[in-house]
């Protein structure tokens, strides 16, 4: 189903609203406990038949959306789903994230977030302070079991012939820790959420965490996946005129790296000089020859960050920054979008053109609610 078809139905044993992630909007504060009932959900889905579950949509299907929870978290898409990317380590374990997809939806104008679950193959178990908590759906309810259901439910849900032939043909894994060991920091437990959350415009305005805005000590602590080489592989052959897709749009599951693959660009080309030289940065490039990054322009719009009843708009705010905002003044204070001869002169009085664009469905979303330039964001 799609979601206007989940909505339409309503909540169902594969299907659960939440109005909020930890915004209280009876008491109208934070309510960490809230972070429960959304995770109690995500457990009962792995251990029944999978499920979804929508955050920003009442019970009774109207839609609250996400800017409660969001303005908890700077305003900020990429730190919500960080933080329940964090909650779900902590409180249900990573091994079940492969199972957990998540994407962000506009619907009337606010934001909803779908958590699609697949049924887990083996039990769930979610981590309380007073020890374990095992939860199934039934019905339009989530229902605790104590210990001796749990082991019925168990036993009935995971007795088939595969389960049997999986448990006679265990191998132990190593754990992850002790082959990707990880950083100093992380291991002494200094490296707190508000660092661990990346934010590309506080890297850009040098206000973000050494760890960010440092690109010496950034590279350091960048680890080459296949994912970033093929990104870079691919811009770098764009950028010299090469061929390669002129517009990339970054796909990730919770905490997936996304922010941290536009901070990669953005200190490679904005810094380029400055990092070339460096081995960490030799070790992300992998195959491409430092000699082989072209030069290029960056400029940046982070979509959380800029006023849309005042302040720029993301053409003014991009051609501000590549030296020819007066290519596209008239059209950033009347609040309309310039044409593709216009935006072309702006790239092409600056090509190479390396555009870093995140969080744009965030202002989107604030922008329609401004007269007359919420439909100029819909053209």
């Amino acid at each position: 189903m799609n979601i206007g078809q989940l909505l339409t139905h309503g909540e169902s044993e594969q299907v659960e609203f939440k109005t909020t992630l930890q915004w209280d909007v009876r008491q109208h504060k934070k309510n960490q406990g809230l972070h429960h009932s959304v995770l109690k959900n995500i457990a009962a889905f792995l251990n029944t038949t999978g499920g979804t579950l929508l955050i920003g949509v009442e019970d009774g299907g109207n839609i609250y959306g996400l800017e409660a929870d969001l303005a908890l978290v700077d305003n900020s898409l990429d730190k919500f789903e960080q933080l329940l990317a964090s909650l779900i380590k902590d409180y249900i374990g990573t091994q079940y994230i492969p199972l957990i997809h998540n994407e962000v939806v506009e619907i009337t104008d606010k934001l909803v977030y779908v958590i699609r679950v697949d049924p887990s193959p083996k039990p769930v178990y979610l981590k309380r302070k007073q020890g374990r908590e095992f939860y199934v759906r039934s019905g339009t309810t989530t229902q605790s079991l104590d210990p001796k259901e749990t082991h019925e439910y168990i036993q009935i849900h995971w007795s088939g012939p595969a389960t049997r032939m999986e448990k006679e043909n265990v191998v132990a894994m190593t754990a992850f820790h002790t082959i990707a060991v990880p950083h100093e920091d992380i291991l002494a437990g200094r490296l707190t959420l508000d660092v661990f959350a990346a934010d590309l415009w506080e890297v850009h305005k040098g206000r973000a965490p050494d760890e960010y805005r440092d690109p010496a000590r950034f590279f350091q602590k960048t680890y080459q996946t296949e994912g970033l080489r093929n990104l870079l592989a691919v811009i770098e052959k764009r950028l010299r005129g090469e061929g390669g897709d002129p517009v990339i749009q970054i796909q990730t599951p919770f905490g997936g790296g996304k922010t941290h693959a536009l901070l990669t660009l953005y200190h490679l080309f904005k810094h380029r000089e400055q990092v070339l030289g460096l081995e960490s940065t030799a070790q992300v490039l992998g195959d491409i020859a430092p000699e082989e990054v072209p030069e290029a322009q960056v400029a940046v719009f982070v979509g959380i960050a800029p006023d849309p009843l005042k302040g720029h708009t993301p053409w003014g705010e991009l051609a501000d920054q590549l030296g020819a905002y007066e290519l596209v003044r008239e059209h950033d204070e009347r609040r309309v979008s310039p044409g593709k001869s216009v935006l072309r002169q702006v790239l092409e009085a600056n090509a190479p053109v390396l555009l870093l664009v995140d969080e744009l469905a965030h202002y989107l979303v604030k922008a329609a609610r401004v007269p007359g330039e919420g439909e100029t964001m819909r053209s």
